[in-house]
């Protein structure tokens, strides 16, 4: 069975890709739900929902270290994914969408 790791901080597209992908995902909960409204001024870094959350910030950073030693990663470009590549030693194979938006 093929096995994918998960991680977004959307609600609504976690989701879509639980439901999609079922029993062959993992992923760590966060605890609390982010449903952008996909504008430039609705990104992550500027949520205040979130400002101050030790334990989202916990969850976050363990979602980048799993991610970074993945053997192959598609993801969007973003600070969640510069660390990825910061922490990485390669993947077999990459994609990174520049943009993605519902």
């Amino acid at each position: 069975m093929i096995l994918f790791f998960f991680a977004s901080e959307d609600e609504k597209i976690k989701t879509r890709i639980i439901s999609e992908f079922k029993d062959k995902i993992k992923y760590l909960n966060a605890n609390k739900i982010i449903n952008y409204g996909y504008q430039r001024n609705e990104l992550f870094i500027k949520n205040k929902d979130l400002a101050g959350d030790l334990e989202y910030a916990k969850n976050y950073l363990m979602n980048i270290y799993i991610l970074s030693k993945c053997i192959d990663i598609i993801m969007t470009r973003g600070s969640g994914g510069a660390g990825i590549i910061i922490l990485t030693e390669g993947f077999r194979n990459s994609i990174i969408y520049i943009e993605f938006f519902h």
